[in-house]
């Protein structure tokens, strides 16, 4: 007999920078690699915009 799953709870907590609750600090973020990391994102999100264009 299958099982049929109606409800899923997902839980998540993020952290943001500067906000570290171990007591290390985390290195800074280079400025540059986050500019390609954006670039990047842009390109796939455009990519997966187009490709719902098409269907």
């Amino acid at each position: 007999m299958p099982i049929q799953i109606t409800e899923l709870n997902i839980s998540v907590s993020v952290n943001q920078p500067g906000t570290d609750t171990s007591g290390g600090s985390q290195p800074a973020a280079e400025p540059a690699g986050n500019e390609s990391l954006v670039e990047e994102c842009v390109e796939q999100i455009l990519k997966i915009l187009n490709d719902k264009k098409e269907r």
